[in-house]
């Protein structure tokens, strides 16, 4: 701690003896005029914007020599500099690396500061109409002259890196095959469209009248590989012809669970038997997150999230917590365990909101379920 303060310190004392340095000399600067703003003429320094409460341009003796036209860029590039206040944002930063001199990083963000300052002067000056070869030229041929000092100065300390990079700013670039690049991205941005497009949440009207074969296509849409399911009713193993044949007045619940690598695909079928009449259905989508199709059946079920907003007007449940339909946009598809669907009694059950009449939607993460 007493090296930081002491390096802390040592920083602060040298910008403070260059402040005062700059200020001592600017004294002895001559005043002049340069087309109509008022400027300091050094032997050597600049051209920048020196000073922090009262900044001011300092330009060089031998720039009253070169051109009009050259003056005039010099002087609307450093009075960019003074209408953006860019000298407050370096003291800032300067005063901010100083206080931590140890870290490389801030005195690496201080340089890069500069460099972004410099590349935005430079493209302001150029939306005025002036040619990115001149004005670059003219970059080149003040860097070979300039000389002065630069420690603890920060509007002054720039490097022969940034002005390559600000040469490189000004140039126009056209990569190559630019428009057979965007034509193939646009392309496969189509083929992702037609594909979402294609896998459909099954509908209010079709989870009425769900029965099994109605089960395994809204599997087969949301690309749940079902081919090789067992089936089970009412807990007893059962063949795929005997669970087909169960009409959907008596199904209660339909629950699939995708395929593993060791495990095929399992469809259990509860049906209203030993239930009171009309037993309410309910259709659950447990999802394996060790599969790869379930992994798309959740990117599904999040690209269809608005689409289920204006068919959806129920209660949806997130975690347990009530959220609005909007929300299920921001849900991380990878952060899906399970989907569930509830009508009539088994949602009014599930959820005391008014809204319940219209169905509850469940959503289960994977943090909720490991829980479990």
């Amino acid at each position: 701690a007493s090296l930081w303060l002491v390096a802390s310190a040592l920083a602060l004392l040298v910008m403070a003896l260059v402040h005062l340095r700059i200020a001592r000399l600017r004294r002895a600067w001559p005043r002049a005029e340069l087309f109509g703003h008022a400027v300091r003429v050094a032997p050597s320094v600049g051209p920048a914007v020196l000073g922090v409460v009262q900044p001011f341009i300092v330009v060089p003796r031998w720039l009253l020599a070169r051109s009009d036209a050259e003056q005039r860029l010099v002087l609307a590039h450093e009075r960019e500099h003074l209408a953006a206040r860019d000298h407050l944002l370096l003291a800032a930063a300067s005063i901010a690396a100083a206080l931590v001199p140890w870290h490389p990083a801030a005195w690496w963000m201080l340089s890069r500061l500069r460099l972004a300052l410099e590349l935005d002067c430079d493209a302001r000056v150029l939306r005025r109409g002036v040619a990115p070869r001149v004005y670059g030229s003219l970059l080149i041929d003040l860097a070979g002259q300039c000389r002065s000092f630069t420690a603890g100065a920060t509007a002054l300390a720039d490097e022969s890196s940034h002005l390559r990079r600000r040469l490189l700013a000004m140039t126009p670039r056209t990569s190559r095959f630019t428009h057979l690049r965007a034509g193939s991205l646009c392309a496969i941005a189509g083929v992702a469209i037609l594909a979402a497009c294609e896998a459909k949440i099954p509908t209010s009207a079709e989870v009425q009248s769900m029965d099994v074969a109605g089960a395994e296509r809204a599997m087969k849409n949301v690309s749940i590989a079902i081919d090789t399911a067992v089936f089970v009713v009412d807990g007893k193993p059962a063949s795929a012809a005997e669970a087909h044949a169960i009409p959907a007045s008596r199904v209660a619940s339909i629950s699939v669970d995708a395929a593993t690598a060791q495990v095929p695909a399992k469809i259990s079928i509860t049906t209203g038997a030993g239930s009171p009449k009309g037993t309410d259905l309910t259709i659950h989508a447990r999802h394996l997150a060790t599969t790869a199709d379930s992994a798309t059946m959740r990117g599904m079920h999040s690209q269809h999230a608005s689409e289920m907003q204006h068919a959806f007007t129920g209660v949806l449940l997130v975690d347990g917590v009530k959220v609005a339909n909007g929300d299920m946009s921001h849900l991380d598809p990878n952060d899906i365990a399970s989907v569930e669907v509830l009508k009539g009694g088994s949602a009014t059950s599930a959820s005391s909101d008014p809204a319940a009449v219209n169905g509850v939607i469940r959503v289960t993460t994977k943090a909720a379920a490991a829980r479990k």
